[in-house]
């Protein structure tokens, strides 16, 4: 019984230190992360530049230079976090439209007014 003691003991202090070895060792990665430098901000986007250029002229079938662009971009802010996307300039446009702020079937356009959400003025051919 004494020894069944002493082993979760042992295994109590060493998980203990490796947790706590691991911890320290994940925080001093985070506070080493530091901005780019300009230069090295250069180097990436040769690299990106010459990787693109290997695939527009090698690649077995023609590539959409554009949609490739756009998917890498879609790539680099999703790594970000959840809520971070990338919309092209269609995906913008139509987002756009979407949140205008008019709304046809009620015939009302709408707006903040004072951080209030405010019925702004009744829309021409429309019911309201």
């Amino acid at each position: 019984m004494i020894q069944k003691s002493k082993k979760v003991i042992a295994a109590g202090i060493l998980s203990t230190f490796i947790g706590s070895y691991a911890l320290g060792v994940f925080a001093q990665a985070e506070s080493s992360i530091q901005p780019a430098s300009a230069k090295d901000k250069l180097e990436a986007y040769i690299k990106f530049t010459q990787i693109l250029g290997v695939i527009e002229n090698q690649y077995v079938d023609d590539v959409n230079t554009t949609a490739l662009v756009d998917k890498a971009l879609e790539g680099l802010l999703s790594n970000l976090d959840a809520h971070s996307t990338y919309m092209n300039r269609k995906d913008f446009k139509d987002l756009t439209v979407q949140t205008k702020g008019e709304f046809g079937g009620l015939g009302i356009s709408i707006g903040m007014k004072e951080g209030a959400l405010t019925v702004i003025a009744p829309l021409d051919g429309t019911p309201a």
